[in-house]
């Protein structure tokens, strides 16, 4: 549901507006098209840095480590590359779990969608329903204002989650990427790195952390099955 999560709270926001089924169903469509070929890479971190979930599923059932990275580094980091234009230039955001936060979030471009919807815009001219070339013309324009505020959605994909993952209290560095339709791929992902995984081959992009005033590094968190000495992960 990674990107796809915004379409159930789109849904349901049409649902709580009394969108007819109709214009819903043709609404929805046109968020299919962001989704399709939207993509991001993400680093994903948890305000937890302690939690046993995490730990068994992320850190080798407890034997790893739990890095805390400041927050204030990574949006100064974000920052410095969005400045320099950098091709990743990914942003911190904090995800959210919360329903009713998610359908502020989705409404706040919706609400301008449904008032062209209820001017007309989906509604096309047709012999039984004849309308003048002057407003035909303010229709096609109201539709091209449609389609723009759906980009606005584009920003949102990764940062909505379903309540059921409220515990990781996640937070993410994203960096989106576009899909080029004449090469049916995401366009960035040839400038990537690839990793593999036991049944995938996965693209990657790498972020270096930067000398900045800010320290990258707040805290190093060792379980008890991480048998590391502390100097050992002082000196690294």
């Amino acid at each position: 549901m990674e990107g796809k999560w915004i379409r159930e709270i789109f849904a349901q926001y049409c649902n709580d507006k009394g969108v007819l089924a109709s214009e819903q169903n043709e609404l929805l469509i046109h968020l299919d098209a962001i989704i399709s070929f939207s993509g991001g890479a993400g680093f994903c971190m948890s305000e937890e840095g302690d939690l046993l979930s995490q730990w068994r599923a992320y850190a080798d059932n407890g034997a790893g480590v739990s890095i805390g990275f400041n927050k204030d580094y990574f949006e100064t980091l974000g920052n410095l590359k969005r400045d320099r234009g950098d091709p990743f230039n990914a942003h911190l955001t904090k995800v959210e779990y919360d329903v009713v936060q998610q359908k502020k979030i989705v409404g706040e471009h919706l609400d301008e969608i449904l008032k062209l919807v209820s001017q007309g815009v989906l509604r096309k001219p047709t012999i039984l329903s004849a309308i003048s070339e002057e407003a035909e013309k303010q229709r096609q324009e109201n539709f091209r204002t449609l389609i723009l505020r759906y980009f606005f959605f584009f920003f949102h994909l990764y940062e909505m989650k379903n309540p059921a993952f409220a515990e990781e209290r996640e937070w993410r560095l994203i960096s989106h990427l576009i899909r080029e339709a004449r090469e049916r791929e995401f366009g960035q992902i040839t400038k990537m790195d690839f990793r593999p995984l036991p049944d995938r081959i996965v693209p990657f992009t790498r972020i270096a952390l930067e000398p900045l005033p800010v320290p990258s590094i707040a805290e190093i968190v060792l379980w008890p099955r991480n048998v590391t000495p502390e100097k050992i992960v002082e000196a690294i």
